[in-house]
């Protein structure tokens, strides 16, 4: 089965648009530092990133060309539905999804997460409360 990571990522954010693409790091925009952390997580088999076919979100897709990593596009007003178009047109059997803002997830935690995932009898894992794992403390709880 593939295990990808999908990325929903757009310019237009109302609280600050643009910033998946502001420089995070001296010439590296946050979306290319979450890309390249989600990329360390041994057991993904894939990376997509979701963006809408606004034009706005034409430079999304030219830094995922520029990082080798494959885009999907479609309406703006459907999330759901560009992550979904993803798995389906790379054939992912279970998605990971990571939000498009988030440059600091942690790659073990994916593979954390994947693992606990395969090894139950689960249709949806969250890493809001780790109890499952001795990995990360019972009480601790992380961003989506």
């Amino acid at each position: 089965m593939k295990t990808g990571a999908i990325i929903p990522a757009r310019m237009e954010s109302t609280r600050l648009p643009g910033k998946v693409l502001m420089e995070v790091l001296p010439g590296k925009p946050l979306l290319a530092a979450l890309i390249e952390r989600a990329q360390r997580a041994r057991l993904l088999t894939d990376l997509v990133v979701a963006t809408t076919d606004r034009a706005a979100d034409d430079a999304i897709c030219t830094l995922c060309d520029h990082l080798s990593v494959p885009s999907v596009r479609g309406t703006s007003q459907d999330v759901l539905g560009r992550v979904l178009r993803a798995a389906r047109e790379h054939c992912i059997d279970i998605i990971v999804l990571l939000t498009g803002d988030n440059a600091l997830i942690d790659p073990d935690l994916i593979d954390d997460m994947v693992r606990f995932y395969r090894e139950g009898n689960y249709d949806y894992v969250s890493s809001t409360h780790m109890s499952h794992s001795r990995n990360w403390d019972v009480q601790r709880t992380f961003p989506r």
